[in-house]
């Protein structure tokens, strides 16, 4: 089943659904600061940063949205509960809505030492510390989805420590969590010639856990631990003369990564209160090889030409995890290490063409420029496989298997500017986007086992535009 996503407040606390929207409120105020010291030692041969970083910022997000349920129908021969509620009548909430206070502060070195004219090392160090704290306000249509839509009452979706909701007036709960790690970088630099670089770096990385500004209970509420990477990169950079023909740059790295606790948001049934929600939880590990390969091309000084290509193969080593399967009342722990990972293409692909005309300055510049996009189908949903094993229909369970991958893509844009338009202060610029219209797919929500939805989110159309500066 497919459901219409539609975004608005409630009129009134006895409606469900509303056609007088109220916009989304997302503010946020960041400070930072950071101090760098820079310098060199042993007769040069050793180049080096060391430095200190503080940030705070102070954020919140009311987010009221509403799902209109588009199919009366499904599932067929159903089983009821949420699924039929939601995918008939659709539901409402007030989600986010939540205060945040982040804070961190990190200290760092890095230094290259230079062996000779064609070999050097570069080691680098970062020790990070990160706050953070929020205030969850969620507001939703009491889920306990009865017979009659119109009973639904719109009332505090947070819940104590006991799972019992707390009162609208004193709906919020707060929660804080540090989190630390230390990361750092070796790379070992091998330069043959001017124009070449070759490279090999092991690196580690380190993403801040955080809380679901989503979360209603205890179980959504506990934070999700930080994200750690291990990435090994081989390299080659290069500039070339083809002749007289052109000049060409080259770049190319190859890279393989290993994640533990890789931070994954699901849309799913809460375990604890059998309510959907989406939060974020840790995976145990994944895998990601990839390629990245780039080319420009400049035959003259007014023609430069750009391709671009990269491959990736991303997998989930193990991922261990607690599921509320349709009907039944306690979670059971399922193998996710098969999933794919969801709305990630494995090849991508670009291009570029820029040409200048050879114009008398006292005209300015004028320069003509056509770029190219393309990528491959992407995944939708992480349990297809697991869709056999509930009970469907025949047909809506080939209706939810033909939702599981988007197609492949591409998009043409154009743009022509003309700057200091005949030698006065003042450029202009042309261009349209999407030239051909294509529709595709970017992004969405694809919930069919737990809601009876799948809802896309599309790229933006054909658009075009003008622009006209003026610089003093």
């Amino acid at each position: 089943g497919t459901a219409v996503p539609w975004f608005g407040a409630i009129t009134s606390q006895t409606e469900y659904q509303t056609t007088n929207p109220q916009l989304r409120d997302l503010e946020g105020e960041q400070f930072s600061e950071e101090l760098q010291l820079i310098g060199d030692s042993f007769d040069g041969d050793l180049e080096w940063l060391v430095g200190a970083f503080w940030m705070k910022m102070e954020g919140s997000e009311f987010y009221p949205n509403q799902v209109i349920g588009a199919n009366p129908d499904w599932p067929e021969g159903a089983v009821g509960g949420p699924i039929n509620s939601v995918a008939q009548e659709g539901f409402l909430q007030w989600s986010p809505n939540a205060e945040v206070t982040n804070e961190a502060w990190a200290v760092f070195g890095e230094g290259t030492y230079t062996f000779s004219d064609m070999w050097s090392l570069t080691v680098g160090a970062r020790y990070t510390v990160d706050d953070r704290e929020m205030t969850a306000m969620n507001f939703a249509f009491d889920s306990t989805f009865p017979p009659i839509p119109e009973s639904f009452t719109f009332h505090c979706a947070m819940r104590d420590a006991n799972n019992a909701y707390l009162p609208d007036d004193a709906c919020s709960r707060t929660v804080d969590e540090t989190f630390d790690s230390p990361t750092g970088r070796v790379s070992v630099n091998f330069t043959p010639t001017d124009d070449h670089l070759l490279y090999l770096s092991v690196a580690n990385g380190y993403r801040t856990g955080g809380f679901n500004m989503r979360a209603t209970n205890d179980f959504t509420l506990q934070p999700f631990d930080e994200e750690t990477v291990l990435n090994y990169e081989f390299g080659h950079k290069a500039d070339w003369e083809l002749g007289n023909f052109a000049a060409v740059r080259t770049n190319l790295a190859i890279y393989h990564q290993e994640y533990e606790d890789i931070q994954k948001t699901v849309s799913a049934t809460n375990p604890d209160t059998g309510n959907f929600e989406t939060y974020t939880i840790n995976a145990a590990e994944a895998t990601i090889d990839g390629i990245e390969f780039d080319i420009t091309i400049a035959p003259t000084e007014n023609l430069t030409i750009m391709l671009a290509y990269s491959y990736l193969d991303a997998s989930y080593d193990s991922w261990p995890r607690d599921v509320l399967l349709p009907g039944a009342t306690d979670p059971v722990t399922l193998d996710y290490s098969q999933a794919d990972f969801l709305y990630v293409p494995e090849n991508t692909a670009t291009a570029n063409v820029s040409y200048t005309l050879p114009l008398d300055p006292e005209y300015g510049d004028i320069s003509l420029n056509a770029s190219f996009y393309w990528q491959d189908e992407m995944i939708t949903n992480d349990d297809p496989w697991l869709w056999p094993q509930l009970g469907w229909a025949d047909d809506d369970l080939a209706a939810a298997l033909d939702t599981i991958e988007t197609d492949a893509y591409d998009v043409w844009n154009f743009r022509i500017d003309w700057r200091s338009v005949m030698g006065s202060g003042i450029d202009v610029a042309a261009y349209v986007n999407n030239a051909f219209d294509e529709e595709y797919v970017t992004g969405g929500l694809s919930v069919p086992e737990d809601l009876g939805i799948v809802a896309n989110t599309y790229g933006p159309p054909r658009t075009f535009g003008a622009a006209l500066r003026y610089n003093f």
